[in-house]
């Protein structure tokens, strides 16, 4: 589910995504803002199925990106904690499964500029803590 609360056309987009895996479900979740939120979507991962957590924290990255670009943001910068989302999208990391080359390919395709910023998990920041939580409820939909 994508909420878009507002037009943000032009704008600097920041965003937060995480995700999550419990009771066999993985579940992503992200937030754009700009001074505020503009934007969430959360729910259950039909993309990149098949690698637990890692499903849910490369979704919410690329749905993040791709809804700042569907929107017709100017850049975003993406905060997350799992390393991955930034390594696998600028291939500095070799892909293993399938799942890996698929967030490859679809980052590949968007034409947003995106800058990665890799924050660690449960530090307190609220953002992160909202999409953590939101990754969370996804699972429990």
């Amino acid at each position: 589910m994508i909420k878009v609360r507002e037009d943000f056309r032009g704008q600097h987009i920041t965003a937060f995504s995480d995700g999550s895996y419990a009771n066999g479900i993985e579940s992503y979740a992200f937030v754009l803002l700009t001074d505020h939120e503009v934007a969430r979507g959360y729910g259950t991962c039909t993309l990149m199925p098949g690698a637990k957590n890692v499903s849910g924290e490369l979704e919410g990255a690329y749905l993040a990106c791709k809804t700042a670009q569907d929107y017709g943001a100017a850049s975003i910068t993406l905060y997350v904690d799992y390393v991955g989302v930034k390594h696998f999208a600028l291939n500095e990391w070799k892909s293993r499964t399938p799942i890996s080359e698929e967030y490859k390919r679809l980052m590949k395709e968007l034409h947003i500029p995106i800058k990665f910023e890799i924050i660690k998990g449960h530090s307190g920041i609220e953002m992160n803590n909202l999409v953590d939580q939101l990754a969370k409820a996804a699972c429990e939909m």
